[in-house]
């Protein structure tokens, strides 16, 4: 799962440890520290070590005991290196702080990317908790013309998540343009 350190990601945490716990799989708290100078490695450290704090809190709060936590800090591009541990995970986490970029998506570019180009489903938590009438749709998003095994992966994992919480689950076809995806119905 990927982890900046910031309030959507360590909600995303907390979701990827409950779920991490819940199937008995370990957790890997990736962090890329990218190309822009200023970021010391102790700050990577920390936002890693505040990270599988709160991974732990969360999987003992869902009383679901322990999770296996692996650290994993990366140089580079947070897109590209989401994407390059995509052919080895069984899932990517990621937070949304529910803002628009310059396209007018709440993905964000890192989320577009890794979205666009994982080769394991996506989950995109939000940071803050859905409102009081509960939780929404799980929403599966395939593209058409690339129903390989990430998108069938992605199916397979939404149907599996909505059925154990007995959530309805919604298909939305998306079009890969470039770095953007576009909806095109529910």
């Amino acid at each position: 799962m990927g982890v900046d350190g910031g309030a959507a990601a360590l909600c995303a945490v907390s979701w990827a440890a409950r779920e991490c716990a819940g199937r008995g799989t370990t957790l890997v708290l990736l962090h890329a520290l990218g190309h822009r100078g200023g970021a010391e490695p102790s700050d990577l450290e920390q936002v890693l070590a505040d990270a599988e704090a709160q991974a732990r809190a969360a999987a003992v709060e869902a009383g679901r005991g322990g999770v296996h936590v692996v650290r994993r800090p990366e140089r580079g591009a947070p897109a590209e290196a989401l994407v390059a541990a995509s052919t080895a995970a069984q899932l990517i986490v990621l937070g949304n702080n529910g803002a628009v970029d310059l396209a007018g998506s709440m993905l964000g570019t890192v989320g577009h990317r890794v979205a666009a180009h994982s080769r394991c489903p996506v989950v995109i938590v939000p940071a803050v908790a859905p409102a009081a009438t509960g939780p929404g749709p799980v929403v599966v998003g395939l593209s058409p013309g690339r129903t390989g095994r990430a998108g069938r992966e992605a199916l397979r994992f939404a149907l599996e998540y909505a059925n154990r919480h007995a959530w309805p689950i919604v298909e939305v076809g998306v079009e890969d343009k470039g770095d953007l995806l576009a909806a095109r119905g529910a």
